[in-house]
């Protein structure tokens, strides 16, 4: 009778025991499931950052195609070889033309305002009557140019050769010559452009 009382008391247990685990069991597998719900989201945020980050890495790094064409065309860049070819460019926009090398050569009349010629060479070179407001003669050798009757208006002759320079008639107005050579004595700013006219 006791062991009888004994097996029906465990089958009565038997039962409630495997509720209680499958209630646990089945707590634990909600949450486990809802794990990779979360890990899957957050996954999916830092492949998106990334991917953020990386086109944001692509856009900086690349340059735009204004840019592209820019830097091909300083790289390509040749100085004028003739006054023709200087007033071309001009015409079309350009305005840097350092380097340049006109010796001897007629620019009388020409418009050249807010040009840059710096580095360039213009020994003997005839510029009267030119248009050269604002145009940049940095570091140029200008010996023996003529500017007669120039509009050299805010023109820059900064650590330029300027000996012998014509500049009758000539606009100075506001000219540039700080550091500017005149027959081996350095020009100090605020000086005035000086010139021999023959």
């Amino acid at each position: 009778m006791a062991e009888s009382l004994a097996g029906k008391a465990k089958d009565s247990e038997g039962p409630s025991e495997v509720g209680e685990l499958s209630a646990h069991d089945h707590l634990v597998s909600a949450s486990l499931k809802s794990v990779p719900a979360r890990s899957r989201s957050r996954s999916r945020h830092r492949s998106g950052s990334k991917h953020e980050a990386a086109n944001t890495l692509r856009t900086w790094a690349k340059p735009s195609r204004e840019r592209r064409l820019v830097s091909h065309r300083e790289n390509e860049y040749r100085p004028p070889a003739t006054r023709v070819e200087l007033e071309s460019r001009y015409a079309t926009g350009e305005r840097s033309f350092p380097g340049t090398d006109l010796e001897d050569t007629d620019l009388s009349g020409i418009v050249l305002d807010g040009a840059n010629l710096e580095k360039s060479w213009f020994f003997d070179t005839d510029f009267s009557g030119a248009s050269l407001r604002g145009t940049s003669f940095r570091e140029c050798n200008v010996k023996c140019a003529d500017f007669s009757n120039a509009d050299l208006t805010s023109a820059i002759f900064e650590l330029a050769s300027i000996e012998s320079i014509k500049t009758r008639g000539a606009v100075l107005e506001l000219v540039q010559v700080k550091g500017a050579t005149f027959y081996g004595c350095e020009l100090p700013e605020g000086a005035a452009l000086p010139s021999w006219d023959w």
